[in-house]
């Protein structure tokens, strides 16, 4: 058989020939080479698609761990915001019936003479329940000193308001009880000096009510001193900030103008 390829060789010279083979020798070469690179480059293409792959598993991983975190982090905030409220509501419902008990306490003693046995008691109760409750003393403590003038009262109910000053130092009713009770017991110096701490805090308060009846402790202390002047500029301050001092200014029954009711000024200012 004819072979066109072996005649086309045979014409050829030895030199020819020998420049075929290295011309052959050298695609082989380069084909390898080429197919070395790119089986190269396949394996880094595919190690950095490995490594980005793993590198967004991790990443998705993390957020969903920071998600769940955040999901259990806020239903422990949802959680300790609930039970917080629920501290806070019974706190205020506590207070809120303190203050209710108190007031009654207070109206009892500013309405009858003879209640000053329930104003203790109910004022006791109150402090069994919250032992913070400054007011309660300060009521429980003026009650114990009306009650029944004795040295015991007095150093009891003293001690009583002293404990409420010590929980609030600037309690203006508190000081108020303070200078009265201190007065009753005949300490009228301590109890003018005690009424003039008692009007600072008062006046920061608003507390007209209360200024007006230190203005008027002040003033039955100068009363039962005689001095006329300054017992009837105090009473009329009292007056002009609350009228109904008149009233008891007047009282047949009460001896703290004895001394100074029958003076001019005395009489014109209760007119």
């Amino acid at each position: 058989m004819f072979h066109k390829e072996s005649f086309i060789l045979s014409k050829l010279s030895i030199k020819t020939k020998i420049v075929i083979v290295i011309v052959l020798v050298i695609i082989s070469i380069g084909v390898i080479i080429k197919d070395s690179i790119d089986s190269k480059d396949y394996n880094n293409n595919k190690n950095i698609n490995i490594k980005n792959t793993s590198i967004s598993s991790k990443s998705n991983s993390a957020k969903v761990n920071d998600d769940s975190k955040n999901i259990t982090k806020n239903t422990s905030l949802v959680s300790s915001d609930g039970q917080n409220k629920q501290v806070t509501d019974s706190q205020n419902e506590n207070e809120k019936e303190l203050e209710q008990k108190y007031n009654v306490a207070l109206n009892e003693y500013y309405g009858s003479e003879d209640k000053k046995s329930d104003v203790i008691k109910l004022t006791s109760e109150i402090i069994n329940q919250d032992d913070k409750f400054y007011k309660a003393y300060s009521l429980r403590g003026i009650a114990t000193c009306f009650i029944k003038i004795s040295d015991e009262n007095y150093k009891k109910g003293l001690a009583d308001i002293d404990k409420s000053l010590q929980i609030k130092p600037n309690f203006g009713y508190g000081l108020f009880c303070r200078a009265l009770a201190l007065e009753l017991y005949g300490h009228y110096d301590d109890a003018m000096s005690g009424y003039d701490k008692a009007l600072t805090a008062l006046k920061s308060e608003n507390n007209t009510e209360f200024t007006a009846w230190s203005y008027f402790g002040q003033s039955s202390i100068y009363g039962r001193r005689g001095d006329v002047q300054n017992c009837t500029r105090l009473l009329k301050i009292s007056i002009d900030l609350y009228p109904n001092a008149k009233n008891v200014a007047i009282d047949e029954e009460n001896s703290d103008f004895k001394n100074v009711k029958d003076s001019q000024e005395f009489q014109k200012l209760i007119k």
